[in-house]
């Protein structure tokens, strides 16, 4: 039996006597479990069976754990935990944050998941419309070596910009650079990485949005062709549509509804009369790009924020240890809207033109993708996201970061987690008191690697 199959969920949460499974359907199948037995094959060798209650049974796991080093993300099924398993199987419409510390197995769990709801849901989705967003490409090369064993296929692997550019990459400039994130103490940072920036920009779209679009109702001498409650009806109906896409419909409804009142009179009259409210809708929209959208509105936030002495709204929310965000000084403001008019975008302004774009100027209402899987990069991930930028990176041990064993480390960060929630015992020791020696350690590894680093760097620039 498959592991993704309805049944196979007994083998992780069921106990023996009566116990039921629910089907991908959500309806419950009772049955009885007289026996749950777990065997330890190594080839044509049977070492043993164990017989539990709930799966990962601790000696197995263990003696799993520990002889498998080089184990990828397709090869711990047998060992998914009780509660793992529950999040694996819940339905695919909700929408989940799953938190833990560092190895507690988040990257397995949401893998897993994709496996079991292509596997359970194929008819509602397909592998092309999966989305996993990583932090470095380090950590989702990682995640993509261990999906083919999970039979999954041609999913879509993004970091987060990357992700951003590809889509509003149609609206963006020929020529622009995706630029590093400005330091955490930048007071720009502190303000576009804000919740409230982002409500900002959805409440000035919707300003804008009813200044530009008339809801006064359509008449012309005896016709009445949209009344004031439907065009409101429309808008609240289509709230998720963008501002272009909202026009466009509503002139197409009108058109509608000119041809069908008129239909009786003469071809001319009714052809003037469409050419007449063809752009009803669309006369007070001044047409810009996407980078114009965006300045406009830094341009309308730097003057709401110099004209309200209690900021509010705007910068409550901006900064959890802070009300006061109103510190960026008109030269700070200067440099972000010139960079951006330059085509120099970091990150937070990706996604604050993403979000421009999909309140202005997007003409579907398809969603591109179905699922999408968001992995926050923990412990290593700080080294993994240094060595994915071509820089070096060293433990405080002295032990160096490399491609070579980063992989790796980051999948023994897995197994030693689920090793020790194996373990009868379930204290973890404190590090040892750091000694002098381990300081000289250091001292002559971050040397070493100083010395490296410069020898490839003259290497590359030809003086060595």
């Amino acid at each position: 039996m498959d592991w993704r199959a309805a049944a196979a969920s007994i083998y992780y949460e069921g106990t023996t006597g009566e116990c039921s499974y629910r089907t991908p359907q959500g309806k419950m199948i009772p049955i009885r479990l007289d026996l749950k037995r777990t065997f330890d094959i190594d080839g044509p060798v049977l070492k043993g069976f164990y017989d539990s209650d709930t799966a990962a049974n601790d000696e197995l796991l263990i003696k799993y754990l520990a002889k498998n080093k080089d184990v990828v993300l397709g090869e711990i099924v047998a060992t998914i935990q009780q509660e793992q398993n529950t999040i694996i199987r819940e339905r695919p419409n909700r929408s989940m944050i799953i938190q833990g510390v560092a190895g507690s197995g988040k990257t397995t769990v949401a893998v897993h998941r994709i496996s079991y709801i292509l596997y359970n849901f194929s008819d509602r989705y397909d592998p092309s419309e999966i989305c996993i967003i990583g932090s470095n490409d380090i950590l989702l090369n990682y995640i993509a070596s261990g999906l083919p064993s999970l039979d999954v296929y041609n999913t879509k692997q993004y970091r987060m910009e990357k992700l951003f550019e590809y889509l509003i990459g149609a609206y963006l400039p020929k020529k622009y650079e995706i630029i590093p994130t400005l330091v955490q103490e930048s007071s720009e940072l502190r303000l576009k990485s804000s919740l409230a920036f982002v409500q900002t920009i959805e409440r000035w779209t919707r300003d804008e949005e009813s200044r530009i679009i008339p809801t006064e109702e359509v008449r012309d001498k005896s016709y009445t062709f949209l009344s004031q409650e439907s065009i409101d009806q429309y808008c609240r109906y289509f709230d998720d549509r963008s501002v272009v896409s909202k026009m466009e419909n509503l002139n197409t409804r009108l058109a509608a509804a000119i041809k069908l009142e008129m239909d009786g009179e003469d071809a001319n009259v009714r052809k003037e009369m469409l050419k007449k409210y063809k752009k009803h809708f669309s006369k007070n929209y001044k047409k810009r790009s996407l980078v114009q959208l965006y300045l406009d509105f830094l341009f309308s936030l730097e003057e709401h924020l110099a004209n309200t002495t209690e900021n509010a709204n705007v910068t409550e929310d901006a900064n959890e240890n802070s009300t006061n965000t109103n510190i960026m000084s008109s030269t700070t403001w200067s440099e972000w809207k010139k960079r951006v008019k330059k085509g120099f975008f970091d990150c937070y302004d990706l996604a604050a033109m993403a979000l421009l774009a999909h309140g202005w100027l997007d003409e579907g209402d398809d969603d591109e993708f179905a699922q999408m899987y968001i992995d926050e990069a923990q412990d290593y991930g700080v080294a993994a996201m240094a060595l994915g930028k071509g820089a070096y990176a060293i433990h405080q041990s002295g032990k160096w970061y490399t491609d070579e064993n980063i992989d790796r480390m980051l999948m023994e960060r897995h197994l030693n987690k689920k090793a020790r929630r194996g373990s009868a015992k379930n204290h973890i020791k404190g590090p040892k008191k750091r000694t002098n020696e381990d300081d000289e350690r250091f001292a002559q590894s971050f040397e070493k690697l100083v010395l490296m680093a410069q020898a490839k760097e003259g290497e590359q620039n030809g003086t060595v």
